[in-house]
């Protein structure tokens, strides 16, 4: 799987140069359906990206969160991209944006790769390998007390606010402090590092999180949604997340399923 990781690296950061090169210029924005928005920045490092693969494994099958899936549907590979996690943080210059890929084999993670070209952070991981950030060996936090714990919110742009309006109500009682940093990849990363102790998002893009979900899980991080289910993986699917430090896991879930 090196020559996947590698490649995956190579395509991030290509995509990574042209976040950097965009991030202090003026933005012109669109919407999506269901609130989300898209800049042409956001096209033009998905099509670098996809670039890079197509040119290494024209076999494959691609899924991007602008371009939808191309390549061949009939592969046992496809590979998962958003080029751009975070773009409201990238139009008013906040810098926790990211590039996300990941690499899936019949419907399994294998490779999880995450970028953040503004602090030049990568994160990557290789199923059953373990995860690194640049690449040195990573590991979550050690806190084993709620109300000693930072955990990160989030929810993806809909028109109903109120998922990430009872996740705040609910941690922000219970836990030392709440961080909404506006990227669920990089989020997720963070419990993979032990930056956060916990992530909790509410319904987000698969593409958002199908890298930073593997990074976190082979770091040692408790990976399930909000009543301890695995997912069966699908691109264009929504996914409620939690991402915890073992030691924390249960407590929140406790919390979670609470009305």
């Amino acid at each position: 799987m090196n020559q996947y990781l590698d490649i995956a690296i190579t395509a991030a950061r290509a995509a990574g140069d042209i976040i950097k090169r965009d991030y202090t210029l003026t933005k012109t924005v669109s919407y999506k359906d269901g609130g989300s928005i898209v800049t042409t920045t956001d096209t033009e490092a998905e099509t670098a990206i996809l670039n890079v693969l197509n040119k290494n494994f024209p076999d494959h099958a691609f899924f991007g969160e602008e371009s939808g899936d191309s390549g061949r549907p009939e592969s046992d590979y496809i590979w998962v991209i958003d080029p751009l996690d975070g773009t409201t943080n990238f139009t008013r210059q906040l810098s926790q944006v990211a590039v996300s890929i990941a690499l899936q084999k019949n419907h399994q993670p294998q490779i999880g790769v995450v970028y953040n070209p503004l602090t030049d952070q990568l994160f990557s991981a290789v199923k059953s390998r373990g995860a690194c950030l640049n690449n040195q060996p990573i590991s979550p936090s050690p806190t084993d007390n709620l109300t000693k714990a930072v955990i990160g919110l989030g929810r993806s742009p809909q028109p109903d606010r109120d998922g990430l309006t009872d996740l705040i109500s609910k941690f922000s009682r219970r836990a030392r402090t709440v961080r909404v940093l506006g990227s669920h990849a990089l989020q997720t990363c963070y419990v993979a590092n032990g930056q956060l102790d916990a992530y909790v998002a509410a319904s987000a893009n698969y593409y958002d999180i199908a890298a930073a979900s593997l990074i976190a899980q082979e770091a040692g991080a408790a990976i399930t949604d909000f009543t301890t289910k695995t997912w069966q993986p699908d691109p264009r699917g929504r996914y409620d997340l939690l991402a915890a430090n073992p030691q924390l896991a249960s407590d929140i879930l406790n919390i979670l399923t609470v009305t």
